[in-house]
């Protein structure tokens, strides 16, 4: 695959209307700031097997006949397919170890993973950056179900893992099951009349609430025409069009409903739909069969996060691409009594955040002890383990450095929705 092809179809489409079929768009102001893509691990993940490993036959069946692995200054189970991802990406990597959820209940462990504050009400970190980031994009933040929380700061929109209706209702295709289009032209442009003269009624009403004047400009632009969906379908094509012809040096399943997730994510921040996204990794619930339901689900996140890389180069976005991954917890660090044996909950886990040439990236920061439980870190040096002056990692930690590394922290959005990091206990992650 060719970056200038892709930077060529994405130009043509803002200056052309060439590449539409019925629908004729208004070109866009243009983003270029940052993307997130927000990769939710879902279920649980054994850390031991993954980036916090132990070379314990108790706690890994694969440390009886295999070592631990380094890529760079970061180590890694030689299991499933981590070495594909690590050996390739471990530069961009920032491995966060030893991180409490406090918690062995999934769904208040994914709600502390994504939003960093356990008593609910607050927003998925993706849709608060897109809060903060979205005024020129169609559809600021897409999603693919899982535990996603906008709080009403941010429209977000289900792609899924196939765009064909979506692209249906974009160029008024006819749909697979049917012989004639969604709508005629005529139609069409009814509806966009009457959606402009709607906005105009309520945008010129005396009085309005305050919050209905944020809704109704919402509304306005939600019916403003925009050029990035232009730009989605002729990416697409290139993409599907590589898959085929066997451009990639690496094999991928492009079957793969993650991978799926992840391709359209990419395509949605690249064609200018986007700047936020989350997908969902599953089958990671392993209490029984714990070993082959964690290979197989390793297998396919690792697999998808290394094409997700070299899907960013290619559409020319990988220097503004910030990946973010996280699982509800651990996995307990000895197996169980099923048959096979499986494991259990266990509320120490990890946290993986990737950038390109990142100064931060490369390294690990926090630490567990060879059972897993999670170590005291220096609040300023968090690759200094075990201080007992320090404090123990927490989700909310991750997510307050976060925020500041993307430089949402003071944002409205981001204000209206204080962390309870006490004064004095910020981890500098990214020092």
């Amino acid at each position: 695959m060719n970056r200038r092809n892709f930077l060529k179809y994405s130009t043509a489409a803002l200056a052309s209307n060439s590449l539409l079929s019925n629908v004729t768009w208004a070109a866009d102001p243009g983003y270029t700031g940052e993307f997130v893509l927000q990769v939710q691990v879902y279920a649980a993940w054994d850390v031991a097997s993954f980036c916090d490993p132990k070379q314990d036959v108790n706690i890994n069946s694969w440390a009886a006949t295999e070592s631990i692995q380094t890529a760079g200054n970061l180590q890694y189970a030689p299991f499933a397919n981590n070495s594909q991802l690590f050996d390739n990406h471990h530069d961009k990597m920032l491995v966060v170890n030893g991180v409490n959820s406090f918690t062995n209940s999934h769904s208040a462990g994914r709600l502390y993973s994504y939003t960093g504050y356990n008593g609910g009400g607050y927003p998925s970190l993706s849709a608060l950056f897109a809060a903060a980031n979205s005024a020129s994009v169609p559809v600021p933040v897409v999603y693919n179900g899982g535990d996603f929380f906008t709080q009403g700061l941010v429209a977000a929109s289900k792609l899924g893992n196939d765009p064909s209706t979506f692209l249906q209702i974009l160029e008024n295709e006819t749909p697979t099951t049917s012989t004639k289009p969604f709508l005629k032209q005529q139609q069409y442009s009814l509806i966009d009349q009457f959606n402009q003269r709607r906005y105009n009624i309520k945008a010129g009403a005396e009085h309005s609430l305050p919050m209905d004047k944020v809704s109704i400009t919402d509304y306005g632009k939600s019916i403003q025409p925009s050029a990035a969906f232009a730009n989605f379908k002729p990416l697409l094509e290139q993409v599907e069009q590589s898959e085929s012809s066997g451009a990639y040096e690496r094999e991928y399943d492009f079957n793969n409903k993650l991978l799926k997730q992840a391709k359209f994510s990419l395509l949605s921040f690249a064609s200018g739909l986007s700047v936020a996204a989350d997908i969902v990794a599953r089958g990671f619930d392993s209490h029984s069969d714990h070993d082959n339901k964690q290979a197989g689900a390793l297998s396919d996140l690792t697999s998808t996060l290394d094409y997700i890389w070299v899907l960013a180069e290619e559409l020319g976005i990988a220097d503004r691409l910030n990946v973010y991954v996280a699982s509800d917890f651990g996995r307990t660090p000895f197996y169980n009594n099923g048959t096979p044996p499986g494991k259990d909950h266990w509320a120490v886990g990890s946290t993986l955040i990737m950038k390109k040439n990142a100064p931060w990236a490369g390294k690990a920061v926090g630490s567990t002890d060879n059972k897993l439980n999670a170590r005291k870190v220096n609040r300023a040096k968090p690759t200094t383990s075990n201080d007992n002056n320090g404090v123990i990692l927490e989700p909310k930690h991750v997510m307050q450095a976060m925020r500041k590394q993307l430089g949402i922290d003071q944002s409205d959005a981001a204000l209206a929705f204080p962390l309870k990091v006490d004064f004095g206990d910020e981890v500098d992650l990214f020092a």
